[in-house]
């Protein structure tokens, strides 16, 4: 009878915490064996026990493991892993080489001879930091469902001790969605807090020792749904602010791509990123996971004004897939945000000032693309100091928001396009953001015609002096079609990115300034020299509308060296100086020259 219990009991707990919370909604860990550690309290229990304050601790190091199932198959998603309270203390004590597998077995498979495929393997790495409870996010990319999971850590940097304070599985199941733009990737975290349950302990043999250790047997970690010390949003949402956002959504370009229920959770997002909101309890609308990576992405490419907003996560329900809450993460403090929107703004209001109600969208566009480049440079410095770092929740990632641009005027690619939406849309100015894995641009709406913008590719300013060029503001870039867009390396459009064709070319640059050739016209180049020389000027731009007539003006200038009959008919005209050389700048992808002349 007493063994009959001992079979019923643990069934029947099991049955009601499966009952409480859920299939698929929370996942629990079940340590099943590792290599011992130094202590009984510094075993490797002490990877899942979400306590940073405890490692799992070797010594002597030779090899290392830990095994551990969990309460129902995941597809794994990456992994983070946090350097122990006293790495610094104890130099070289982090893993450089290690090995993580997964097994779909029936049951616990052989630590040596079972069915393990190999999920990630690292050598030498370089991207574990030296320092005390450092964070650091690793990638899988799995499409498979494990139940379970083996560590192996075959060396560590130097020394006979290894040391780490968490190991964290991230799964599908909970989610951050963004579109890398040449940057480093963000961290990805698991959302539950774990505490341990008490279990009787038992000997086993390490596999990769001679040595005893202890193992607990099946101590249940289990997961914790409530979050606790946010501010909710769900009380705070009314149909009047959420109609009151969606009206001034409805100015944003990826926001009309939505069906209802998506625009209303955006719209409740909106609503607590403005509010400083850290949790969402609940969503306004029912909307699945799938659904949220685009709402994701929509939002942080409509909105570069929450420059506070570092991100946003969602839990989600296993069986039906519907979101069940998001947090807010955020990478300024509330009280920071009014100051340096003031900050922001006064700069935005300099490249302004020349505007009035009276411009057109052309001359704010024109004003907001030469203002940006002429304020930035592109920080290649800070990128190249900061590649394979990685950015972590809640730290600001100045290259790209407006606090980079306006602020610190260096930034790369993601600053230059935030930089130009902002001000578009303060002017009522239809633009998005077009990301890329490597780069970023706009897309503008002018008097009811679409363009693309590449403010970044229009600098030529540089933060490495090797690599600054003194070539003044590229206007090729501003005001392209999408078949000038598609002759550009880097400026592939995703898939999942809706985008018009854009055939316009109204707005382009060159035809609004008369410096547009159809054909070779040596009487308009020749005026174009006068003009140039009688206000003093020292360069000038043309555009090209075919490669034919870009060929032509070309070789005619320079190669057979015509462009200093165009000068002496200038200077003897106007009188001006005579220069002493002669040069240009030419992009053949969009049959622009760019001429110089200097004394």
């Amino acid at each position: 009878m007493k063994k009959i219990l001992l079979l019923i009991v643990p069934v029947i707990i099991l049955f009601i915490y499966l009952s409480y919370y859920g299939a698929n909604e929370d996942v629990f860990i079940i340590p099943i064996e590792g290599t011992s550690g130094v202590s009984a309290n510094e075993g490797f229990e002490k990877l899942f026990d979400n306590d940073t304050n405890t490692r799992w601790s070797v010594k002597p190091f030779k090899k290392a493991y830990a095994l551990w199932e969990l309460s129902e198959p995941v597809i794994p998603a990456g992994y983070i892993i946090v350097t122990s309270d006293n790495t610094s203390k104890n130099k070289g004590c982090l893993p450089e080489c290690w090995t993580l597998y997964a097994s779909d077995a029936a049951e616990v498979p052989e630590i040596k001879a079972g069915n393990w495929t190999e999920l990630v393997r690292v050598e030498n790495d370089t991207v574990l930091n030296s320092g005390d409870l450092s964070e650091r996010y690793f990638y899988i990319n799995c499409d498979k469902e494990y139940r379970y999971y083996l560590l192996v850590i075959d060396r560590v940097e130097s020394g006979d001790v290894m040391q780490l304070a968490e190991f964290s599985l991230q799964y599908m199941g909970y989610d951050y969605s963004y579109r890398p733009t040449g940057t480093r990737p963000h961290t990805t975290k698991a959302f539950t807090t774990s505490q341990h349950t008490t279990s009787p302990v038992t000997t086993v043999t390490d596999p990769y020792s001679t040595t005893e250790y202890n193992k607990t047997t099946n101590p249940i970690i289990t997961t914790t749904s409530a979050v606790t010390g946010v501010t909710s949003v769900t009380d705070g949402v009314t149909q009047d602010n959420l109609e009151e956002m969606a009206a001034r959504n409805s100015k944003c370009y990826f926001y009309n791509f939505l069906d209802d229920n998506e625009k209303t959770v955006y719209n409740q997002i909106c609503l607590a990123a403005e509010s400083y909101v850290t949790s969402i309890t609940a969503p306004a609308a029912d909307v699945t996971r799938d659904t949220m990576h685009k709402i994701y992405n929509y939002l942080m490419d409509d909105h570069p004004e929450y420059f506070w907003l570092d991100k946003f996560s969602w839990r989600y329900n296993g069986s039906t897939q519907l979101i069940t809450s998001i947090d807010m993460i955020y990478c300024y403090a509330q009280s920071e945000i009014p100051s340096l929107k003031q900050r922001i703004d006064s700069e935005v209001g300099k490249i302004c000032a020349g505007l009035t109600a009276e411009s057109s969208d052309y001359e704010v566009l024109l004003a907001a693309f030469e203002g940006i480049i002429e304020l930035v440079d592109y920080d290649t410095l800070t990128l190249e100091a900061t590649e394979g770092e990685e950015n972590a929740d809640g730290e600001p990632d100045e290259l790209r928001n407006l606090v980079g641009t306006f602020v610190n005027k260096k930034v790369v690619c993601v600053g230059y396009a935030k930089a130009l939406q902002y001000i578009l849309q303060k002017y009522g100015i239809e633009s998005a953001c077009i990301n890329n894995e490597d780069h970023s641009w706009n897309l503008v709406k002018i008097d009811g015609d679409y363009y693309y913008v590449d403010a970044t590719w229009g600098d030529a300013s540089n933060t490495d002096p090797d690599r600054n060029e003194d070539i003044g503001i590229k206007y090729g870039f501003m005001c392209m079609t999408t078949e000038e867009l598609e002759t550009l390396d880097s400026h592939e459009i995703p898939d999942d990115v809706p985008v018009p064709e854009c055939t316009a070319t109204e707005y382009d640059y060159f035809v609004q300034n008369d410096l547009m050739f159809d054909y070779y016209d040596t009487d308009k180049l020749q005026e174009l020299f006068d003009e140039s020389f009688a206000a003093g000027g020292a360069e000038f731009d043309l555009k090209c509308a075919d490669e034919s007539t870009y060929e032509e003006i070309i070789a005619d200038l320079f190669d057979d060296g015509t462009v200093w009959d165009y000068i002496n008919s200038s200077v003897a005209d106007t009188g001006a100086t005579k220069p002493d050389l002669v040069w240009n700048v030419t992009d053949e992808r969009l049959f622009t020259i760019k001429i110089y002349y200097t004394y």
